[in-house]
């Protein structure tokens, strides 16, 4: 498990951690779905940054928010269910698909303490460890975090970069 966690929060930068990192939680835990979203501005929706079903990357899809199980941790909650997923959310029509039976998710929050996103597992048999799965998950949350700091900063000093020879040209 350990080399699973180096390897989903260490190895990859940019839009391949967030790959990286969800094909690594999966096999760290064990289970068939794993996922990062980023909460959209009006909190009404949340879009996949990357998906893990199985053994492949799902698309990375946008969806409401209201009704779905990711609702509370988007909303800054940590949340394990351990079984009998789908008859407390009847209306998330993604858990029939996947057959979810089990989930635990754990919001990542931005540097001002806002809710950015959330990392999530879910599985198609019960998952009663939900201790260990929150422990893991919240180590993952915070490489998350940093690499969307990380991405920020490298966003910035590219606008810096951009603008600095239209800078020089004024002075000039």
């Amino acid at each position: 498990m350990l080399t699973a966690i180096a390897e989903g929060i260490e190895a990859e930068t940019s839009d391949r951690f967030f790959s990286s990192l969800v094909r690594s939680l999966s096999l760290a835990l064990n289970v068939a779905y794993a996922f990062v979203t980023r909460l959209s501005d009006d909190s009404t929706h949340f879009k996949m940054l990357a998906l893990w079903e199985r053994d492949h990357f799902g698309r990375n899809v946008e969806l409401p928010l209201m009704g779905t199980v990711c609702q509370g941790v988007l909303h800054g909650q940590i949340a394990h269910y351990p079984a009998a997923l789908r008859a407390r959310f009847p209306d998330d029509h993604l858990l029939a698909e996947w057959g979810a039976q089990s989930y635990c998710g754990v919001p990542v929050f931005d540097r001002q303490g806002g809710v950015f996103g959330h990392v999530a597992i879910i599985d198609d048999k019960p998952m009663p460890d939900g201790p260990r799965g929150i422990a893991v998950m919240r180590i993952f949350a915070a490489r998350v975090r940093a690499e969307v700091e990380r991405l920020r900063m490298e966003d910035a000093l590219r606008l810096s970069e951009q603008r600095l020879p239209r800078l020089i040209e004024d002075c000039e």
